[in-house]
């Protein structure tokens, strides 16, 4: 008996197994690269742990040892900057004003000494939050020491021993009473006069 397949039926038989030829070409491809993932993973990763690491011993270092002559030469260098410093101290020391020339300072400056401190103006600020409240910026140094410290002076307290007064937003005045004798002193942020040529009020 024989059978006879109509020609849609042999395309169709054709389609379906080239579907199953397809089919089975990609699984094929996806196990080659599973193995191949499974060697690169397992295998090499093994291969390159059981290499022993091969560590040179540290050398150690080597200190350089001065002779005695080179030690001295050196320090003869360094000692001019040390004599360097020394005679800044004393240019400092030089700079503060003896307490009769500090009580006879008068007028308009921008830097101001009392005691062993010197004091420079550097903002008049208001802080919105206290109802405009307005403070001065002070400079505060130590010209002994060379500290430099920033403080915040309210208006009308005291920094030093004299009293504060904001007159303008470049200047404080600052007053006290030594010996009976009133002192008034006009701390400005800029050389006296130097607002006027600005336009600053």
């Amino acid at each position: 008996m024989k059978f006879y397949l109509s020609n849609s039926s042999k395309r169709a038989i054709k389609k379906q197994s080239g579907f199953w030829a397809l089919s089975i070409l990609f699984v094929l491809i996806s196990i080659i690269f599973m193995a191949l993932d499974i060697n690169n993973r397992f295998v090499l990763s093994d291969r390159s742990n059981s290499n022993e690491l091969n560590l040179q011993p540290l050398k150690p270092i080597k200190v350089i040892q001065l002779s005695s002559t080179q030690l001295l030469e050196l320090n003869e260098k360094y000692a001019q900057f040390e004599q360097n410093n020394d005679e800044d101290s004393d240019d400092n020391k030089q700079s503060l004003l003896s307490q009769d020339q500090q009580a006879q300072q008068t007028g308009e400056l921008q830097k101001f000494f009392v005691g062993s401190k010197s004091l420079k103006l550097r903002a008049i600020l208001s802080d919105i939050n206290t109802s405009h409240v307005s403070y001065a910026l002070v400079e505060v140094k130590d010209e002994k020491s060379n500290i430099t410290a920033l403080e915040k002076i309210l208006n009308l307290e005291s920094i030093e021993g004299f009293k504060l007064v904001i007159l303008s937003a470049t200047s404080v005045k600052l007053s006290r009473t030594l010996s009976e004798k009133n002192q008034q002193i006009i701390l400005t942020m800029y050389r006296p006069n130097i607002e006027s040529n600005l336009g600053i009020k």
